[in-house]
């Protein structure tokens, strides 16, 4: 019987064969491409107007943001360096741009405050641009006006300025740059909108006088920046005439 017993165990203590399945490979399936159908003519003159319109406004901003280049140094002769006048309504001051500008850009930035004696040249072409030349809408006006009203905004601020070049054009001063204003910039003769325009900034500096007496110190350079300001835009003209003629 022994040998029943050991066959008996070899049978049972033999491990079980699981028979595999063989992997079934599905057939790639080839990707269908959609065909796009040809643009229409109508949609190919679209897509022309389209791109000449990219180019004229890319090249715009290129010669926007070149006038701004060039009269920068302009602006920045007028304001000089730090002054911390206790008679000067614009109060601490560095290369134009008052304390509270300047905290204010560096908060936006989520910068620590520091002292406007500690701005840097690249802060001060990024806060002209784009909080005076942009948001006085300089971009938006012709070259000896975008220039004068640049200027005029650093110097008496955004609001005052634009009331400056609305009563130049004749429409109702509010002190905001809209729709209105911009159409009868672009209806009004240039010449004649200019000298209202400089008038109108002499014509408040008297006024800031006769407000408050103690910013007579002030009132000599105030108009001799105008005055500057007048001849640079003359001689401009001078410059742009002899180049038409060659």
């Amino acid at each position: 019987m022994k040998w029943f017993f050991n066959l008996f165990s070899r049978l049972f203590s033999k491990k079980k064969i699981v028979k595999e399945e063989p992997i079934k490979i599905e057939p790639k399936k080839e990707e269908v491409v959609e065909e796009k159908p040809e643009p229409t003519e109508e949609e190919k003159k679209k897509e022309t107007i389209k791109s000449v319109a990219d180019d004229i406004i890319k090249t715009k901003k290129e010669q926007d943001r070149d006038l701004f280049n060039k009269t920068l140094p302009l602006i920045l002769k007028y304001e000089g360096g730090y002054v911390n006048d206790p008679h000067d309504p614009g109060g601490e001051t560095n290369k134009g741009i008052i304390k509270t500008t300047y905290d204010a850009y560096r908060k936006g930035k989520g910068l620590p405050i520091v002292s406007v004696r500690e701005i840097t040249d690249d802060e001060i072409d990024d806060i002209y641009y784009n909080e005076y030349w942009l948001r006085g809408s300089c971009d938006k006006l012709f070259d000896n006006l975008a220039i004068i009203h640049f200027d005029s905004c650093v110097n008496t601020g955004i609001k005052q300025s634009a009331k400056f070049l609305q009563r130049s054009c004749g429409v109702t001063d509010d002190g905001a740059i809209g729709i209105n204003t911009l159409k009868a910039v672009a209806t009004t003769d240039k010449k004649e909108m200019i000298e209202k325009y400089l008038k109108n900034r002499r014509d408040f500096y008297h006024f800031l006088v006769d407000k408050k007496p103690t910013s007579k110190k002030f009132l000599k350079g105030w108009l001799k920046r105008v005055a500057h300001l007048e001849e640079h835009i003359n001689d401009r003209n001078i410059d742009e005439n002899i180049t038409a003629m060659v």
